[in-house]
């Protein structure tokens, strides 16, 4: 690591073991055909850049999502069967009953290790640099986001881990490419280690969320002839907010869940 910069990339992969897969109700074509679309495909691609540290998820959503908070109480999104262990898809397609058993296996195997992780990369930036800035780096599909009016690209944001500087810029690089962006519209919230979870100032986060039909065909699982552009506005979002995080430090963002 050479920025203090940590770069998060949850909900990439289509890996689902053999193992993790016991369980899921679905046959072998219609899990292939709704792990793509609930994937935020070809996100690692995306967001892969040699500035600071980054780390992906190693396996499928559906085997368990790192986005979501341990704790099922604290999720909002556990109640439509979309907490770290899925019991339903996105789109609300019954996915798996609900396994303690399998969901502590998952924690276990999966969840903690990647979170222990993250939590070191951003300790290790805290201790060499005295500050973090996270990107979380995502895409959406319009099918599975609320309201209308979609952007080509969504900001999240957390009152106590983004400064407003930082958003400000993000939002000028991306108009700069001639795409439409808000701010915590269709989703909101950034991901911050519980450690540091409205704990520490040092650690700044930022979500970025690129719309899909900026790059995949309208099948939306192969890349279509803007995911050169979309790649390089990622690539462009990440230098420039290299440039800016430092300056950042100590300012307030928005009011937001993380």
């Amino acid at each position: 690591m050479t920025t203090g910069i940590v770069i998060h990339v949850p909900h990439a992969s289509l890996l689902i073991p053999d193992d993790y897969r016991a369980g899921i109700m679905l046959n072998d074509a219609d899990l292939d055909e709704h792990n793509k679309r609930n994937a935020d495909l070809y996100s690692d691609e995306l967001y892969a850049s040699a500035i600071g540290t980054t780390l992906s998820a190693n396996f499928s959503r559906f085997v368990c999502d790192m986005e979501r908070f341990r704790d099922d109480a604290m999720e909002v999104n556990a109640g439509k069967g979309n907490g770290l262990f899925y019991t339903h898809t996105l789109g609300g397609i019954p996915l798996r009953d609900a396994n303690l058993a399998m969901r502590q296996r998952v924690l276990d195997e999966v969840y903690d290790p990647h979170h222990a992780q993250l939590t070191d990369a951003v300790d290790d930036a805290l201790a060499k640099y005295g500050q973090c800035l996270i990107i979380d780096g995502h895409t959406f599909s319009e099918e599975f986001a609320q309201g209308d009016n979609f952007p080509d690209f969504c900001i999240g944001t957390s009152a106590f881990h983004t400064p407003q500087p930082l958003v400000d810029r993000v939002v000028e690089v991306i108009r700069a490419f001639g795409f439409s962006v808000q701010v915590n519209h269709p989703f909101s919230g950034t991901m911050v280690p519980m450690k540091h979870y409205k704990k520490d100032k040092r650690v700044m986060s930022l979500m970025i969320e690129m719309n899909k039909r900026i790059y995949l065909k309208n099948n939306m699982t192969e890349k279509s002839d803007g995911f050169m552009m979309a790649k390089k506005t990622c690539q462009q979002i990440i230098t420039t907010l290299k440039t800016n995080y430092q300056m950042a430090r100590g300012n307030k963002g928005r009011e937001n869940r993380v």
